[in-house]
């Protein structure tokens, strides 16, 4: 479908103001409302095609569309493996391969769309999933990385040929089209309307999204609307199976398992088990011998993600001191009072009248006293909030509940935005808080058991675990969004070397190399693209500028109904301007004032 129409109008007598300023000559013929395609001739380079419809827009020339193809596959091919070692950020995205061909559940910042392809790529090659992508490693026999490399920069070749399509498919003549191609750019988003793999790229489907809301609007009461609509469900889909396949291959213990978890079993009092904050980012209940500086200087409680640490471990105990019946099999059901016992101090988890030693507005956790000592401070009171398949007993992982301090009635909750001190070993903070749980802050007091030991109960098996692939869907990119939004400098450190400020993209400053084993390579941003960009965005504004002017003092004529003659644009000029204002301008504003807004690194 063409992202647009353009209605046909007299053609100019005289350039109008818009040429006069960029030098461009009218590529109409003076006696004919069509487009003159003899006229056009004469003219050695004109960016926009003029024509008026779309079956009249110049085609794809198959010489030049072939040139693109062997052009952007021997820029991106050339020497590829010359370096055999892990390059940059093949360190981290290796990783993903071996996790799909080992089939081992992994999170991540991103959609899973690119890596999965990685995951594919390895597959074809003969990659069995084992090797780490440790940062410089040499590569052995066995990894097929050049084969790898490959399959990336192929597709990574065809953004030149797609760059030259999307120049003829928005509108530009065909010369305009063959400089877009030379300088490439975000060509397959853009052209294809799709998703990005990287969270990264959501700009770039932003900018695409506004547009088809103004599609939406204009073409409601038109036989487009549809095809219009299909580009909006479209990506939404091809998102969404990306999902369903990561989901559907990854279904084995992996190092995300943090962010899962096991099979459903009911809990008894005694059963051992570690238990799990359910708000956005995950982590589990830890301790450690190290007390808290100030406060009641007792024994810290953190949220830790790493799941294989036996002081996440903890014990469910009944109220009273006394060595609670693991025999006896009592299940834990809602409004149960409770203690919790650290497995490997024997210490008792426990609120204060003290502040939180990092949030402040919060009531301090920790672990202390003893079993065999009754304490009101250790007491809990259990409250089961939902579970996703059945009503009744404390489950692993089904179940969603909150704990209540007896005492106090505060309710203990954690987020993952906040981190200890050193002295915390930069952990992040369990405190209780006195503020009713609401809608907007219920997620921070949730927990789940995620795994569970008691010999007296039967194990749970698969069945016993279902899963809406829409609530896994909606926690996994809640998990992204947050893990995002964490990517901030640390006060205080330094800037690395390969860190820059967004001001230095349009002006180059910055630049970066990368390699290993001998062999380096220089990556910078291709001055003619950036350059140009930067020179484009200030003649554009500069033109605008004009044109608001004019229309402020008075003159209506630029934008006539029908008129190009006498320095006017007429409708359909005006149409071409706002076109470019949106695709071109907001299109640079969506993608670059972000990285200046947000305090991510860069």
């Amino acid at each position: 479908m063409s992202l647009r129409k353009r209605p046909s109008f007299p053609a100019p007598k005289q350039p109008s103001l818009l040429q006069r300023l960029t030098g461009v000559k009218p590529a109409f013929s003076a006696n004919s409302k069509t487009f003159d395609s003899e006229h056009k001739s004469k003219t050695p380079f004109a960016l926009v095609s003029d024509s008026s419809n779309n079956s009249a827009r110049p085609k794809a020339n198959p010489l030049v569309l072939a040139f693109f193809v062997l052009f952007g596959l021997y820029t991106r091919l050339t020497r590829i493996g010359a370096a055999n070692s892990v390059v940059w950020d093949e360190a981290h995205f290796g990783k993903f391969a071996g996790f799909y061909n080992t089939r081992r559940w992994y999170t991540d910042l991103h959609p899973p769309f690119g890596k999965s392809l990685l995951g594919l790529f390895g597959h074809l090659g003969g990659f069995d999933g084992k090797f780490n992508f440790d940062s410089g490693a040499t590569y052995p026999a066995d990894v097929p990385f050049v084969f790898m490399r490959t399959c990336c920069a192929t597709f990574a070749s065809f953004t030149v040929p797609l760059a030259y399509l999307t120049g003829l498919e928005i509108g530009l003549s065909h010369e305009g089209a063959v400089f877009l191609g030379v300088l490439v750019g975000t060509a397959l988003k853009t052209k294809c309307l799709e998703k990005s793999v990287k969270w990264v790229g959501l700009f770039v489907v932003a900018v695409v999204g506004l547009h088809t809301v103004n599609d939406l609007v204009s073409l409601l009461f038109e036989s487009d609307f549809k095809l219009t609509m299909a580009n909006t469900v479209l990506p939404i889909f091809v998102y969404l199976a990306a999902f369903q396949v990561h989901f559907a291959v990854l279904n084995k213990s992996g190092p995300g398992d943090s962010k899962m978890g096991s099979l459903s079993q009911e809990i008894a009092f005694g059963s051992e088990v570690q238990i799990r904050y359910h708000g956005a980012g995950g982590g589990l209940i830890h301790s450690h011998e190290s007390n808290f500086p100030e406060g009641s200087k007792e024994q810290q409680i953190t949220l830790y993600g790493f799941r294989a640490d036996q002081n996440n471990r903890l014990i469910f105990l009944n109220s009273k001191p006394g060595k609670t019946d693991v025999k006896a099999k009592k299940i834990l059901r809602s409004g149960d009072i409770i203690r919790l016992e650290h497995k490997n101090s024997g210490k008792l988890m426990r609120s204060h009248n003290f502040e939180s030693p990092t949030s402040k507005i919060y009531r301090e956790v920790s672990f202390g006293g003893s079993e065999s000592v009754e304490d009101p401070l250790d007491l809990w009171r259990l409250l089961i909030v939902d579970d996703i398949k059945w009503k009744g007993p404390l489950r692993t992982l089904t179940t969603r509940f909150r704990l209540q301090h007896v005492a106090s009635g505060c309710y203990l909750r954690a987020d993952f935005l906040t981190k200890l001190p050193p002295w915390g070993y930069e952990q992040h903070e369990v405190a209780c808080t006195l503020a009713k749980p609401t809608i907007f802050t219920s997620r921070n007091a949730l927990w789940n058991v995620e795994e569970h030991w008691n010999d007296e109960l039967p194990p749970g098996t698969r069945a016993d675990y279902p899963r809406s692939f829409f609530t896994f869907f909606m926690e996994d990119n809640a998990d992204k969004i947050l893990g995002n939004s964490m990517l901030v400098p640390e006060p205080g450190k330094p800037k690395s070397s390969i860190e820059s400020e967004p001001w230095e993209w349009p002006t180059l400053h910055a630049s970066l190399q990368i390699g290993g084993a001998g062999v380096m390579y220089k990556v910078l941003g291709t001055p003619m693209v950036w350059g140009g960009v930067t020179v484009a965005l200030v003649v554009y504004c500069f033109v605008a500028v004009v044109y608001v002017f004019r229309w402020i003092q008075g003159s209506k004529s630029d934008w006539a109904e029908g008129k190009r003659g006498n320095g006017s644009l007429g409708k359909r000029g005006l149409d071409d301007f706002w076109f470019m204002a949106k695709l071109g301008l907001i299109g640079w504003i969506v993608n670059f004032i972000p990285y200046i807004l947000m305090p991510r690194v860069t």
